[in-house]
């Protein structure tokens, strides 16, 4: 697929069943944000972003958001709050936190920054990314989206 704009990704989800009025989109660029697509190759720089609309609810509270990526083989990694991503383990930590703070309006996050996936060997893949939140509140809880946003490298 290709876009002039972030992709709008369908499907609230919550890990306790909450409800929440966020609105989130992504995608993948290669051009800084000019257009947004899913395919790029092994050796070209590319960036994947997101951005959550924040229930006005939530906006002021203190929260965190979180990243997570599954890939083709259905192994799921989490990025943690050094940045890099690591094996998602819910028996040590049940929701994966990558920044603490207090939520604004709109929340950019940035997964990837001019990564380059042969950088650490990988010339075929597929990842599918999701983002999302919580609040401090209820720490259990994630507010999250179903449709992910795809990543292909080939």
């Amino acid at each position: 697929y290709t876009s002039n704009q972030l992709l709008t990704l369908a499907g609230r989800q919550s890990f306790q069943g909450g409800i929440s009025e966020a609105k989130f989109s992504g995608g993948v660029t290669v051009n800084g944000g000019l257009s947004y697509g899913n395919r790029v190759g092994p050796d070209q720089p590319f960036d994947v972003r997101g951005r959550i609309e924040i229930d006005p609810r939530h906006q002021g509270q203190p929260g965190f958001l979180a990243v997570a990526a599954i890939t083709h083989t259905g192994e799921t990694l989490i990025k943690n709050e050094q940045g890099q991503f690591v094996a998602y383990q819910p028996e040590q930590q049940l929701i994966p936190v990558t920044q603490r703070k207090v939520l604004s309006a709109v929340e950019e996050i940035e997964i990837f920054r001019q990564f380059v996936a042969r950088s650490i060997g990988i010339d075929s893949i597929s990842v599918d990314f999701l983002i999302g939140y919580g609040l401090d509140s209820n720490p259990d809880e994630l507010y999250f989206h179903q449709q992910p946003i795809n990543l292909l490298v080939e």
